[in-house]
């Protein structure tokens, strides 16, 4: 079978193809539950790492998790996303974290803030 044995429980039961293929498309289309808690889990469970990516490269890929969140269906506020891009930051950058936790207002101004931070790396 060319399934993965973490997906394999899901179809366990099951003693046909298509009943299998169903499963298996029904927990990872895009707007299934299942698909969503795994994007909102993978968003919030990710970290900078400076041996392994560059700060732009870490700032794209939450970007590109928080887009494919909207697609299954789901509009996660800006300010969610701002806090998990700042959250593992290394020490250089924490300046610019307390100016960020400091912005008063509109959350529009935080957004605006990282955008034009991560613009520059």
């Amino acid at each position: 079978m060319g399934v993965e044995q973490k997906y394999q429980a899901l179809i366990a039961d099951t003693e046909d193809g298509k009943t299998a293929w169903d499963t298996l498309k029904a927990n990872f289309e895009p707007s299934s539950k299942a698909r969503l808690a795994s994007l909102v889990d993978d968003i919030f469970s990710s970290s900078f790492d400076a041996n392994e990516e560059t700060i732009g490269i870490y700032g794209k890929k939450i970007v590109e998790k928080n887009q494919q969140i909207k697609e299954a269906g789901i509009e996660m506020p800006d300010i969610l996303v701002c806090f998990q891009l700042i959250r593992y930051l290394p020490p250089e950058y924490q300046n610019l974290v307390q100016i960020l936790y400091r912005v008063k207002g509109k959350e529009g101004e935080m957004v605006l803030i990282m955008e034009k931070h991560f613009l520059r790396m």
